[in-house]
C-alpha cells in the first residue's frame, strides 16, 4: 500500500517536472519533428503518461524483488493494465531509445569519470558500470528525485556504499557513514539511562536543554 501511494505521488510531481517533459520531447523529436507535417497537421510531441506510470510502477515494485522471474511477473501485470511494454534496456541502458524517465540519470553515469576527477576520488573513478550497477543507480536516483527514503540491501561488495558516495558527490554533500554489527543497539547511538547508586551522597546537578530540565 505504501508503494502505491509513492507511485501516485510520482505521477503528481511529474506534472510539474519540466525536465521530464523536455527529455520526452528531445527523445521523440527525431521520430515526430515539430517542423514537419504528419497527416496534414503540424507534428506535436505528446508526453506518454501511460508509459511513464508503467515505468515508475515497475521501478517501484520490481525494484524490491530479488529474483528475475518475480520482476517479470510484475512487468507482465503492469503491461496488461497500462498496455505499454516494459523494456529494461530502455530503462537502464543509454541509447537513442532510452526512456525520458531515466535518461538524465544514465547521462550522469557516462560523466562519472569527470566527477571523480573533480572530487579527486579514486573510488568513483574505478566504478565499473555494469547493468546491475546502472539499475541500482537509477532506482536510488529516482527515489531521491521524488524525496523517498531508500533502504539498500545486499551482500558485501555489491556497491551500496559506493552508490551513496556517488550521490553525495553529485550533490556536493558530505557523507557520514556508521558501521554496525549484529549486536548494535539504539543505545549505542543515542545513549542510554543507567541506575545511579547513593544519589543522596552526590550533589544534584541540573542540565538545561531548551525548555526541558533534567535532574541528574
Amino acid at each position: 500500500m505504501r508503494d502505491l501511494f509513492r507511485w501516485a505521488e510520482r505521477y503528481r510531481r511529474a506534472n510539474f517536472d519540466d525536465e521530464l517533459i523536455f527529455e520526452s520531447q528531445r527523445s521523440t523529436s527525431k521520430f515526430y519533428p515539430s517542423n514537419h507535417s504528419k497527416n496534414g497537421t503540424i507534428g506535436v510531441t505528446l508526453f506518454d503518461w501511460d508509459a511513464f506510470l508503467a515505468e515508475q510502477g515497475y521501478l517501484l515494485l520490481a525494484g524490491r524483488v530479488r529474483r528475475p522471474e518475480e520482476a517479470r511477473v510484475v512487468a507482465e501485470v503492469i503491461e496488461k493494465v497500462f498496455r505499454r511494454p516494459i523494456d529494461e534496456e530502455k530503462l537502464f541502458d543509454l541509447t537513442d531509445h532510452t526512456s525520458p524517465s531515466t535518461r538524465h540519470l544514465l547521462e550522469m553515469v557516462m560523466d562519472s569519470s569527470s566527477l571523480a576527477k573533480e572530487q579527486d576520488s579514486s573510488n568513483l573513478d574505478s566504478v565499473v558500470w555494469t547493468r546491475d550497477a546502472r539499475r541500482l543507480f537509477v532506482l536510488i536516483g529516482t527515489a531521491i528525485k521524488y524525496s523517498e527514503p531508500v533502504l539498500i540491501v545486499g551482500e558485501t561488495g555489491c556497491g551500496k556504499t559506493t552508490m551513496c558516495q556517488f550521490f553525495a558527490a553529485l550533490q556536493k554533500k558530505r557523507l557520514f557513514s556508521v558501521n554496525c554489527h549484529q549486536y548494535s543497539e539504539a543505545a549505542d547511538f543515542i545513549g542510554g539511562l543507567r541506575p545511579v547508586r547513593h544519589v543522596r551522597d552526590q550533589s544534584s546537578k541540573v542540565v538545561y536543554s531548551k525548555d526541558v530540565k533534567f535532574n541528574i
